[in-house]
């Protein structure tokens, strides 16, 4: 199964620097105060304040990695700290074995930055092509590499995950109907981008049936 989320440009946000700690490992499956079960696989959070279902950007100070969540569960309830992430945001912000770390969040105003691409939606990329830029198996790292497209070529740039072979993300940039308009952005991107090539999207919806 591939779930496809397309990057939309931030809007005005509201930050905050703190202390970031996980959920034990006991905690999962255990009721969130939004009435859903916790899942330490999931890209979801505990926020004290906002709202439940904001969607957050989660920035590791020490090493410039983030992730987007959703907040679903109150808390911490350590005075020292302003934000509980799942064990999956730990270990893509490098701070698993440690426990905690110093984060910025910003609430995420307006659109969302990630739409997830379902099968009903195939006829907006059936048929058409995009720029595979490459895989990965850290979710922080496929993030900034996509962030830093959508800066540097105004790219719309899909992050598809990939559960059937282990964890693994594909970004591809674009939606063209022709193969050679795709190739116009290829020739646009950054050098740092290995080996980028072109790919139809017909073959990430395959995987969505």
């Amino acid at each position: 199964m591939v779930c496809v989320f397309s990057v939309i440009a931030l809007k005005s946000q509201e930050t905050q620097v703190g202390i970031a700690s996980f959920y034990h490992q006991k905690f999962h499956g255990r009721k969130t105060a939004n009435g859903h079960h916790l899942n330490n696989d999931s890209y979801t959070c505990a926020h004290r304040t906002l709202p439940l279902g904001t969607k957050v950007e989660i920035t590791n100070l020490n090493n410039g990695k983030y992730v987007i969540a959703t907040v679903n569960d109150r808390g911490p309830y350590a005075r020292n700290r302003i934000i509980d992430v799942t064990q999956q945001i730990a270990k893509d912000l490098d701070f698993l074995d440690r426990g905690i770390a110093k984060v910025q969040i910003k609430v995420i105003k307006g659109e969302p930055l990630w739409y997830v691409i379902k099968a009903s939606d195939s006829a907006q990329f059936a048929n058409r092509f995009g720029v595979k830029i490459g895989s990965f198996t850290n979710y922080a790292e496929a993030a900034l590499v996509a962030k830093k497209l959508k800066e540097c070529c105004g790219a719309f740039v899909n992050l598809g995950r990939t559960t059937n072979a282990g964890k693994a993300f594909l970004l591809v940039a674009g939606n063209f109907a022709t193969a050679e308009e795709a190739k116009n952005l290829l020739n646009n991107f950054p050098h740092k981008i290995k080996e980028p090539e072109i790919i139809s999207y017909n073959q990430i919806l395959e995987t969505l049936k």
